[in-house]
Parts: structure tokens; C-alpha cells; sequence
């Protein structure tokens, strides 16, 4: 079974945050989730018994 287990945190004021920052942080923790699964389709079709584990924490 494949577990994610990835993401970055920055702490920040808002406001001092620029879109790069930001498209960084989503590209990490919300489009590593996205490729994940994406890849992992195939053979998790294959199997009606198979699942992915999502873990998100800041102290991973």
C-alpha cells in the first residue's frame, strides 16, 4: 500500500508571502498528493483491496 508522507511548512505572515512562495508551498503539499495518485491508478485498479495512506503533520 502506498503511504504520502510529504510537505513542507512555512511559517509566515501573510501578507510578506509572494505568489512564488505560495505556488512552492501548493506545488509541494497539495500536487505531490496529486502525482501520487495519478501514478499509482493503474495498480490500484488492479487490486479492489488496495488503498493509499495520506499523512500530513508538521513534525513528519
Amino acid at each position: 500500500m502506498p503511504v504520502n508522507c510529504v510537505g513542507i511548512v512555512d511559517v509566515g505572515k501573510l501578507h510578506e508571502y509572494d505568489e512564488e512562495d505560495w505556488d512552492y508551498l501548493m506545488g509541494v503539499n497539495a500536487k505531490a498528493i496529486f502525482l501520487s495518485f495519478k501514478h499509482a491508478v493503474p495498480d490500484l485498479l488492479q487490486n479492489a483491496r488496495s488503498g493509499v495512506v495520506n499523512i500530513a503533520s508538521v513534525f513528519c
